[in-house]
């Protein structure tokens, strides 16, 4: 596969896969972005959020839980 096409959207690479799962990996808290531009990944930011004094579970009192697992689906072209 030509570097080109490595962080494509249009044809997902093992690469770019591996990438947005090392993102992923280990995130008890935070966010990831990625950025595309012209059909291509240019970037792929991690944010880290620190809870502080047990927020999580005062503020979770009778709420809805929140669905911790997530599904990534891959289409082969």
């Amino acid at each position: 596969m030509n570097d080109d096409n490595e962080f494509s959207t249009q044809t997902i690479s093992p690469t770019l896969i591996s990438q947005i799962v090392e993102a992923l990996r280990n995130k008890a808290w935070g966010s990831i972005e990625i950025y595309i531009e012209n059909h291509q990944v240019v970037q792929i930011t991690e944010r880290k959020i620190t809870k502080i004094r047990g927020a999580t579970q005062q503020n979770n009192v009778g709420k809805v839980p929140r669905i911790n697992r997530f599904q990534l689906k891959i289409q082969k072209y």
